[in-house]
Formats: C-alpha cells, structure tokens, sequence
C-alpha cells in the first residue's frame, strides 16, 4: 500500500525513523489534544498499562448535525438503541485530519504509548524483546516498524502488526502467551490503536490514490460514529501469565455486521480454532472478513448486532467450559477466579455474558462505561483496571470478541 510520506519514513536502512515524518506526527498529535491517563502499574509483576485518548466531543448543534446526516442516508434504525442508550458516548472528535497525516500520527501516538508505560516501570524501551501493534488500520505493519525504529529497537527484535476485527489486542496477548516460551525473559510491548475517526469516509481525501482502501472496513460509513479515540498500551514479561485454558472462536460474518477488512494481504498459516478468519504470516495476523454486499454496508441496528454477538458468545462459553473440564477435570468454578477482563460492547450484551453465561459478580467483572467501545484497544483498558490488583496466584479471566466474527477466552496465571 503505497502513502505519500513512507518513502520519507525509512532512511539509512531499516532502523531509520524519518525526522519529517516525525514532525508531522508531532504537529498532529498536538492538534488532535493527545491526552494519557496515569499509568497503572504492577511492580512486582514489572508491567505497566497506560491509556491515552484525543479529540473534543462534539457540541450539540454538531451531533444534532451528524445524526440528520445519519438518518437521511442510512435510515433511523442505523442509531440502534444498543448503541444510543445503553452506555455508548459519541466518539472523542470534531476536528479533521487530512489523509497526509493519519500515518504520522498514528505511529507518534503509538510511540508516546509505548514509552509512557515503559517509563512508568523503569524500563528501557530498547530492551524490549516484541513490539505488536494492534488496530484495525490498513498501516498497522508500517507502524510496528516505524515504532520500533523510533525507540531505538533493534531490527532484529520482532515488530508485528494483529490486524484484526476488533479483537485486535487481546489477540495480540493471547499469541504472546503462546509464544512465550519462544522468547528470552524480559519485558514485551502491545499497543492498541483505536483510530476510527480516520477510518470515517468523510474524513478521507477521496482523490488520494488509496482512499478506497482506507475507507473500507468500517461499520458505519458516516461521521457519526459510537467508537473512541484511543490508545493503549502494555509493556509486560508474557511469562508471568501462565496460560490454563484457552477457548478460541471464528465464524464467517455472514450478517456483514464490520463491513470490509481486506486491506491488509490475506496470507499466511491459519491459526487453529478460527476457521480461516485468522492467518499469521511472517510480519503478524490478519483477520479476514470479506467486503460486505451494498446492502449490508451498516448492519449495527440492536436487535440483529445483539443477537450476533450473543449467539458467538454462546457458542464461545460453551466450548471454553468443556475444554476447562477436560484439561482442570473438574467442572469450572467462577468463584475460583479472582479477575475477569471483557470487551464492552453494550451493557445488555456485558450483563448477559456475566450472569447466564458465567455467573460472574458484578465486583469480579464489572461494567467500565467510560471505556466505551474502543475494541482495538479495549484489552488495554481492561488490563489497566486490573494490573494493580493482581498478585501471585491469581486467576484471571478474558472474554474478548469482534464483529461476531472472532473471539477467545483465556484463562490465566500470575506466576
């Protein structure tokens, strides 16, 4: 995928960072009110978790805009009541990027992740031992390299990109756990990159030569838009997450509830349990859901979205209970884990997904409102609420799912 400042972004090799694509991320990040939350952090475990968001909310006489705009090209019921009365905030922007600068800025608010969280533990980001970059942008793999490039990483350690409906994070967490043994000791970076507001079509210059590309893959193909701004990032040693079970799903999205998601070449081996929707190549994970019929362009109305994701998680929970069974010989006891992280999608999904499927307390697994849905960098937030509470021996649980399409359940360690 060609862009007009990736030339400009690689010089004297690949370990080269581009200082003009520098200043052009920096010049956006500042426009765009780059904010971070205090970090939290885990000593004893070595791991920090930091959240960054940007934008200003629009005003009501823009919002009132934008919904009019809804209405008269998609209809009414594109608003859905999951997403406008139960816990959803409208995006974090009324400021717009130029197409020139969604590159930049995406790898400088990756970066200032990357470097907060290590700088909240005491940790060199040179040491790091694995980069992911994890989002739904067709620039993920340019960004993992530009990233590692700008903290000083060396081009032997492995920059990767998890591409992927969603559920971009978590699954970046799910391979580092597989992989672990794979690796030396010492810390590894995930950062999420909830961008939406550069995926909205009216944001995208459409004479560019790649505006096409970059235009797909969104569920809803006007300004109005019910996913924040965000970025999160981990810096943590994988090997202090043991992994006890691990349930993973994948169905074709048959409903065409994301939309598009071929931006990124669909190659590689296919990663078990996800029915082709996932492939891992030698740079990272795609996730594959094809372009959806004209008709299916916006699909996120309540009733069919719920009953899309409730019927994954059914089948998900069910699976994850039998192969606890199996590998622990003994049926599973939701009051033997001590926390449990999840993707918030609406409340009445959460709700449903805690009391019938798992009988889960509110205080084990309770309703973050204020995450909205950033699904790329949801485990990031989840992992921030959790952090400082985890000790030794704990048991934690993860239930991450996008579009109705992948989803895994993990359940964890502290070692």
């Amino acid at each position: 995928m060609s862009h007009d400042l990736l030339q400009a972004s690689i010089h004297e090799g690949e370990d080269g960072y581009s200082s003009e694509l520098r200043m052009v991320g920096e010049r956006a990040v500042e426009y765009q009110e780059l904010n971070f939350h205090e970090p939290a952090v885990n000593h004893e475990l070595a791991a920090a978790a930091v959240v960054g968001d940007w934008g200003v909310a629009m005003n009501p006489e823009e919002r009132a805009r934008e919904v009019e705009e809804h209405i008269q090209h998609l209809g009414r019921e594109g608003l859905g009541r999951t997403h406008a009365e139960t816990g959803f905030s409208q995006t974090l922007w009324s400021k717009r990027m130029n197409y020139s600068e969604l590159l930049p800025f995406q790898v400088e608010v990756s970066r200032r992740a990357v470097l907060e969280a290590c700088q909240a533990v005491g940790i060199d980001p040179s040491t790091l031992n694995r980069i992911s970059v994890a989002s739904t942008t067709p620039f993920s793999e340019d960004i993992a390299n530009l990233v590692r490039a700008s903290l000083g990483v060396s081009s032997e350690v492995p920059a990767e990109y998890v591409a992927a409906a969603c559920n971009s994070s978590a699954l970046s967490f799910d391979l580092h756990l597989q992989e672990a043994g794979t690796y030396p000791d010492g810390p590894q970076a995930i950062v999420g990159l909830e961008t939406m507001m550069s995926l909205r079509e009216p944001l995208v210059d459409r004479e560019h030569p790649d505006a096409g590309k970059y235009a797909r893959g969104v569920t809803d193909r006007t300004a109005l838009s019910f996913f924040s701004d965000r970025a999160a990032a981990l810096v943590y040693d994988p090997k202090r997450f043991r992994m006890l079970v691990r349930a993973s799903h994948g169905e074709p999205d048959l409903q065409g509830a994301l939309g598009g998601m071929m931006t990124i070449d669909f190659t590689g081996q296919e990663m078990e349990g996800y029915n082709g929707l996932l492939r891992r190549n030698e740079r990272g994970i795609v996730a594959h859901i094809p372009d959806p019929k004209p008709d299916q362009t916006v699909y996120m109305n309540d009733l069919g979205t719920t009953r899309l994701f409730l019927t994954m998680l059914r089948s998900l929970v069910s699976k994850f209970k039998a192969q606890y069974a199996e590998r622990m010989g003994e049926a599973f006891d939701p009051s033997r884990v001590n926390q449990v992280m999840a993707h918030h999608p609406s409340y009445q999904i959460h709700n449903h997904l805690r009391e019938k499927l798992f009988g889960f307390s509110q205080s084990v697994m309770p309703w973050c409102r204020e995450h909205v849905n950033a699904p790329a960098c949801t485990f990031g937030m989840e992992m921030a609420r959790v952090l400082p509470h985890l000790q030794v021996g704990d048991r934690m649980l993860q239930v991450f799912f996008g579009a109705g399409a992948t989803g895994q359940i993990l359940l964890t360690e502290i070692v």
